[in-house]
């Protein structure tokens, strides 16, 4: 039987974590060295910390870091440079994977650092479930947390989300937003069960305590016009709107 890998994909502050929770309570492992949860994340984050030191480590070697939203150049030069860094990726998946058959990987860096994934999880059957939120209430949690201006915050928004449409939509991926996640829970659960493969009954999971829509914070209207630049301002409507109609398939097929 093939060794499926889930990867839970998305831009910080937009519902990765209440994704990958919930699959944990579907029964997918999430790793034994979870980050501890905050007043941020009161109920988890999810991730584990090897898989989060690797990628922060590689972001480093690639001059970036995860509030960056550049593009990162992956060429053949750096791969041979920085392949003992990248390999780690294979052999902590190896290690996660002994005894399982399904593991799950939470980390939105890893939408950033999608190439080198694909390259160094080759031998295992890779599932990727992305989750999205509204520019604007990703920017308002940014603010809150860290101090952005909603210019910054919706430059790496678009980074994230660019970088994983790009990649993901041509792979096998399933999109839901955060929103959606929130409303209806037993269809997302039902949708990622399906495209997984797991023969569970939705109705017999009774531990949806987990979905708490009062954590349901940041909630803000949608308004373009608050960004000033109007070139900012098309490609990240333009790319809100990619991230819904891929929602829309996935909801449909």
């Amino acid at each position: 039987m093939d060794k499926q890998l889930v990867l839970v994909l998305g831009m910080h502050r937009s519902g990765t974590s209440l994704a990958a929770g919930i699959l944990c309570k579907c029964g997918i492992d999430f790793g034994d060295n979870l980050m501890p949860a905050t007043d941020d994340n009161p109920k988890g984050y999810f991730e584990d910390l090897d898989f989060v030191d690797i990628n922060d480590t590689i972001l480093r070697k690639y001059k970036s870091s995860w509030y960056d939203h550049r593009p990162i150049k992956f060429n053949f030069f750096r791969f041979i440079r920085y392949y003992k860094y990248l390999s780690l990726i294979r052999t902590k998946l190896d290690e996660k994977f002994s005894g399982k058959t399904i593991i799950g990987v939470k980390d939105p860096r890893i939408s950033r650092l999608l190439p080198v994934w694909e390259k160094f999880s080759e031998p295992y059957d890779k599932k990727y479930i992305v989750v999205f939120r509204s520019p604007f209430e990703v920017a308002e949690s940014l603010r809150k947390r860290d101090g952005f201006s909603l210019e910054k915050s919706i430059k790496i928004w678009i980074a994230y989300n660019n970088s994983i449409v790009d990649f993901v939509d041509s792979n096998d991926g399933i999109f839901f937003s955060y929103k959606k996640i929130i409303s209806n829970t037993e269809m997302f659960v039902d949708r990622v069960l399906k495209n997984l493969n797991i023969d569970m009954n939705v109705s017999t999971i009774d531990d949806f305590g987990f979905v708490d829509k009062g954590l349901y914070r940041n909630k803000i209207e949608d308004n373009f016009d608050d960004i000033k630049d109007s070139e900012l301002k098309k490609n990240c409507f333009d790319m809100y709107q990619r991230l819904i109609s891929l929602e829309e398939k996935t909801n449909i097929s």
